[in-house]
């Protein structure tokens, strides 16, 4: 079984990155021109990390005093500015990485793991200079290797209830450049592990604290076009392509999403999973594109948790669709790479039978673009703020109703 989780981990992240490969060496004809515009820069990067657990935990809280280290290798790819998006997020980094954490001491180790995960990371620089560039990271995947709670041979886990989590890493990092192949970095993030309520308890696991790197770049294809041709060069980094942008397309668009999800509830004593429930999400947005990077949105939200069906004083059985469905607004922003949008909404509820999930929620994830009109949905709802409630997974249809 973990062997088959583990494959699905690999297909997520090339998922994630689908819409990143056109930097990847295809070895065509046309990459073996020499001038900088038709090379591919790559890097492999080491980091170490160590900080604080800013964790609410009833039992293992001084445990996690001590904090936690890790390391992290990726290997990336340094964008060229060829693609229009590359030029508007001022040629960002991107690939796939791999880390090994360390959360306090053997007893720490035997309660919450050793946790190992896969992920899809982007870096988008803010400020670039000859030598130095600051980055905001962002990284995406699954981990593994938790050891989750078990009423008999795990009671004092009371943060995470499964083995098996979602990663996310926010990284704020300043890269300097020591020479032609290498790089120093020094970062501070936050990383979250959870699993969306898929099993309880699920209060996650949070990381923040100081990073340490080097990176060493390299140029895949040199080899093989000196020996193509003699008296070709290949260059370590690039010469970014400064054309300038086209004009900026503004538009609106109507954007209709539903979704599905599963969630559960805790049990008797508090900790472990209960009973499993269907979910849905179904959302109509008013959206505008207002710059390269980003549109604005704010629309209207259903919500089916089943779950809620516990949340009554009286037998499941007899609790009707309209107690299980909720009713609520909200305000968002999408932020654009490529083909995909990071999305991030602010949500409040206007009509609810049941208080079980406070007055407000947030929504935090992403669409990936199937073609102009559809989107693949993949979004974490959580409920009063940053607890989750479930992940949707959906489709979403966009309808333009003004250019500009």
């Amino acid at each position: 079984m973990r062997v088959f989780n583990i494959s699905i981990v690999f297909s997520l992240i090339i998922f994630q990155l689908a819409g990143f490969t056109q930097e990847i060496s295809s070895f065509d004809p046309e990459d073996y021109k020499t001038g900088a515009a038709s090379e591919h820069y790559n890097y492999v990067e080491l980091k170490f990390h160590s900080g604080s657990h800013p964790n609410s935990s009833k039992y293992i809280q001084e445990l996690l005093a001590a904090g936690y280290k890790a390391l992290e290798f990726r290997v990336g790819t340094q964008s060229t500015g060829r693609q229009i998006w590359q030029r508007a997020h001022n040629y960002p980094q991107y690939g796939v990485g791999f880390f090994l954490g360390n959360l306090g001491n053997t007893t720490v180790d035997s309660t919450l793991g050793t946790p190992s995960g896969l992920f899809g990371y982007i870096g988008i620089p803010w400020i670039r200079t000859k030598k130095f560039h600051f980055n905001t990271d962002l990284s995406a995947g699954l981990s593994y290797d938790f050891e989750p709670y078990d009423a008999e041979t795990n009671p004092y886990n009371d943060v995470i209830g499964s083995w098996m989590n979602v990663y996310f890493n926010l990284n704020f990092v300043g890269y300097y450049e020591i020479s032609d192949r290498m790089d120093l970095s020094l970062g501070w993030s936050l990383t979250h592990f959870s699993n969306g309520r898929w099993r309880t308890p699920n209060k996650g696991v949070n990381l923040m604290g100081f990073n340490l790197g080097v990176a060493y770049h390299f140029n895949p294809i040199t080899r093989f076009k000196q020996y193509s041709n003699p008296n070709a060069s290949s260059l370590i980094r690039p010469e970014f392509n400064t054309d300038p942008l086209p004009p900026l397309k503004k538009y609106t668009e109507i954007y209709l999403m539903g979704s599905i999800g599963t969630s559960t509830i805790q049990g008797p004593t508090g900790n472990e999973a209960g009973n499993r429930y269907f979910n849905s999400s179904w959302s109509a947005d008013y959206t505008h594109k207002f710059w390269r990077r980003g549109k604005y949105m704010t629309g209207f939200d259903f919500f089916y948790d089943g779950s809620l069906a516990e949340g009554y004083d009286k037998p499941a059985s007899d609790v009707t669709f309209l107690e299980r469905s909720s009713y609520g607004w909200h305000i968002g922003h999408g932020f654009f790479i490529e083909r995909i949008t990071f999305i991030t909404q602010l949500g409040f509820y206007i009509y609810k039978e049941s208080e079980e999930r406070g007055s407000w929620y947030m929504r935090a994830g992403g669409d990936i673009d199937l073609n102009e009109n559809w989107s693949a949905h993949i979004c974490l709802k959580t409920m009063n703020g940053g607890i989750a409630d479930w992940v949707e997974w959906g489709i979403a249809r966009k309808i333009r109703i003004r250019d500009k």
